[in-house]
């Protein structure tokens, strides 16, 4: 399936360990966006990973292109309501 992952982080030494992490299952299309093909099990794997690294009020959303959903970590779980995204590929 497709991913496409974005963040929002202020710390350097955060931002450089949430960088290395995606680094590793995807490739990097814009300064703090990434995109790439993935399984279940690495989805699993790289969400797992981006939540051992961020803090609550960092801003992280992965993309599911193939289903057209979006997932939310960090602080932006925390809006009130929810954003929608166009992606057009």
């Amino acid at each position: 399936m497709r991913i496409a992952v974005s963040y929002d982080i202020g710390p350097d030494r955060r931002r450089r360990r949430l960088y290395r992490v995606l680094s590793r299952f995807l490739d990097r299309v814009q300064y703090s966006v990434f995109c790439g093909d993935l399984d279940r099990d690495q989805e699993r794997r790289l969400t797992d990973a981006i939540i051992s690294v961020i803090a609550p009020e960092d801003d992280v959303r992965i993309f599911n292109l193939s289903r057209g959903d979006e997932r939310r970590l960090g602080r932006a779980t925390a809006s009130p309501a929810a954003a929608r995204a166009i992606v057009v590929a």
